[in-house]
């Protein structure tokens, strides 16, 4: 049963108070929490009783939907599921890798830090999600500077990313990708030699089956997966907020994951770098989830390395 029969249709996402106002970017957005929804159906995903809070259709096949849990405890949560076939060759959408530029060419920089937002704007992306770690150069490491997620910033990308056939940075051992081929078909496996291709920290669904084992920590987590029929779908938990939850352990994360029709699922980069921008109807780019760096000293989004998008095809 596809995720679309499990929920309710309801009223599209409300915008909340100024503090996204403040973020990186042109145009300025404000945040968007999604607006109630009565008498919603229950969707019982990974071990939680989410209610359904918020939903739109982005575009034919492309569709998003966010959740709310009180049971065991209080978690939310966004979805994008994408319907196999909606990101073909011949079709309006794109999905792609974005990664910034590499400031030192033959250096040990793969790519600079980039603000999320900025990014979307630019880039005209209906979606776009975070997507490979990333670690800081030289002996000071996250000391200097002082806040170290300066958008400019060099780094080495953690992991497979590849933008357009060009490879920027190879596969890290048998980690699994999520790619995307010439047709547009997206998987998600290990190995190189893909169009597009993004990475993150691991598998969470092989087979159909839960990686990760019970226990952990709880975080912000953001990850991607496909379905049997080769959907793909992209997912957003925030956490480290007391009314949006801790966030999710990787097992409570894969088991979601597997709720929502996942045969294989990745975990990409989480904490304070999850982040969900999505176009609104009116053709502005928003923060959709609440990113727990999104405030106090820093008031943008924590810039990254490489996004996942789904863009306008050209």
């Amino acid at each position: 049963m596809s995720l679309q029969s499990r929920v309710r249709a309801c009223l599209w996402a409300l915008p909340i108070p100024l503090l996204a106002l403040a973020c990186a970017g042109a145009p300025r957005s404000r945040a968007e929490t999604p607006a109630a929804v009565p008498d919603a159906a229950a969707v019982a995903l990974g071990g939680f009783s989410f209610v359904l809070s918020g939903s739109r259709e982005l575009a034919p096949g492309i569709r998003w939907d966010a959740f709310e849990a009180s049971r065991p405890r209080r978690q939310a949560l966004h979805v994008v599921t994408v319907a196999a076939g909606s990101l073909s060759a011949a079709g309006a959408w794109r999905a792609v890798a974005l990664v910034g530029p590499d400031p030192d060419g033959a250096g040990p920089a793969e790519a600079a830090l980039r603000d999320p937002l900025e990014e979307a704007v630019a880039s005209g992306a209906l979606v776009l999600v975070n997507a490979n770690g990333f670690s800081f150069l030289g002996a000071a490491g996250m000391e200097e500077p002082y806040f170290p997620y300066d958008e400019g910033r060099p780094v080495d990308i953690f992991g497979h990313a590849a933008e357009g056939g060009v490879l920027r940075s190879p596969p890290q051992g048998s980690m699994p990708s999520l790619r995307v081929d010439h047709e547009g078909l997206v998987s998600v496996g290990s190995g190189g030699g893909d169009w597009q291709a993004v990475s993150g920290f691991g598998a969470l669904v092989q087979g159909g089956r839960v990686v990760p084992v019970p226990g952990g920590e709880r975080h912000p987590r953001t990850a991607a997966g496909v379905d049997a029929e080769g959907g793909l779908i992209l997912l957003v938990a925030d956490g480290r907020d007391p009314f949006r939850g801790p966030g999710l352990t990787l097992e409570e994360l894969a088991r979601v994951l597997l709720d929502l029709g996942c045969v294989e699922a990745l975990n990409l980069d989480g904490g304070g770098s999850s982040a969900l921008v999505l176009r609104g109807p009116d053709g502005i780019a928003r923060i959709a989830n609440k990113p727990s760096d999104l405030g106090f000293p820093r008031f943008a989004l924590r810039p990254v390395p490489v996004m996942f998008a789904i863009v306008p095809a050209p």
